[in-house]
């Protein structure tokens, strides 16, 4: 039997924030290109981090000298934030 088991965590650099509608003008159209002007709404911090675990179990089985079989079972899961 042969039991095999990974993990992998990779931490987020990129940050995201939501910001809200921008604001109007005086003339009543929207201010455009003034990012720092507008509302923010959420700030996520790190949101591409990512962790993803797998595992393999093998059950070698000899019924006779000239044949092996090797049934396996596989799995994994991923995580994105």
């Amino acid at each position: 039997m042969r039991i095999v088991v990974s993990q992998s965590d990779t931490s987020g650099w990129i940050d995201r924030i939501v910001v809200g509608d921008f604001p109007q003008s005086p003339d009543g159209g929207y201010t455009r290109g003034n990012v720092l002007a507008s509302p923010v709404v959420a700030d996520h911090k790190d949101v591409n981090s990512e962790a993803l675990q797998g595992g393999r179990v093998a059950l070698a089985w000899k019924p006779i000298d000239n044949l092996t079989i090797t049934p396996s079972i596989f799995t994994s899961a991923s995580r994105r934030t």
